[in-house]
């Protein structure tokens, strides 16, 4: 299993913003983890990564990446897992890339085995990208340019938050459909962070959904949902008159 996460909480105070959750992901598997704005989402997958900072309080039954149990894990030992076990991908480059140094710069920065070159054209970006500045790329091309530097690494998982929440249509399409190439090319994990319930039905065979910091439900993505909530975000996605 590459993660199993048992009754996994996050208390900021009083406020639990994620209760008792539990997920699992085996290697090459997919999830989609699906709710409004302020569900939790989101600080689920930053405690997967050992990334919730203070006043924030994580907790668990059981936290295992990799059958490494993180509970206790130090700083070291989570930033060995942060990178090479998993990749997290945000949903605007813009802030997540370093406005001072060049594309090239920072893939080169990640201590990546394959060459800049190779790492900008499996995400389909040409070699020129690499002595540009973020500020000098589309939404698309910096999108990409953040997924070569998440990729640079070879992650066994890819954490994807929101990754096409900032792009127009055709290009949020276009992001989907790479990211899947890529991990159908490299056997890669993929979990989905997102408040598109179509969307994570398209990309992913199992769904968690969430409300309050809950897990109201988990289902196949073909599946029925039981939950009001769960039905209620099904009924919001718009549809084509005819």
């Amino acid at each position: 299993m590459l993660i199993d996460a048992q009754n996994l909480c996050v208390r900021f105070g009083a406020k639990r913003a994620v209760d008792d959750v539990c997920l699992s992901l085996a290697r090459g598997g997919r999830l989609a983890v699906v709710g409004e704005s302020g569900s939790g989402k989101s600080t689920l997958g930053k405690a997967l990564m050992g990334l919730v900072a203070r006043p924030g309080i994580v907790s668990s039954e059981r936290l295992e990446i990799e059958g490494r149990d993180m509970r206790s894990a130090l700083p070291s030992q989570w930033q060995a897992v942060r990178g090479r076990s998993i990749g997290l991908m945000m949903q605007d480059p813009r802030y997540c890339l370093n406005p001072v140094m060049t594309i090239g710069r920072q893939i080169a920065e990640c201590n990546a085995p394959t060459p800049v070159e190779d790492c900008l054209a499996e995400v389909d970006l040409s070699p020129g990208i690499a002595k540009r500045y973020p500020h000098q790329l589309s939404g698309g091309q910096g999108q990409r340019a953040y997924l070569a530097m998440v990729l640079a690494l070879s992650p066994q998982l890819l954490i994807a938050d929101e990754p096409t929440s900032a792009l127009d249509p055709p290009l949020a399409l276009q992001m989907m459909e790479l990211i899947e190439k890529r991990m159908q090319a490299r056997g890669m994990a993929l979990l989905l962070i997102t408040h598109d319930i179509d969307l994570a039905r398209r990309t992913c065979p199992r769904l968690i959904v969430m409300q309050d910091g809950k897990a109201v439900e988990e289902l196949a993505s073909g599946a029925e949902p039981k939950h009001p909530f769960t039905r209620r975000l099904i009924a919001c996605v718009p549809r084509l008159a005819c």
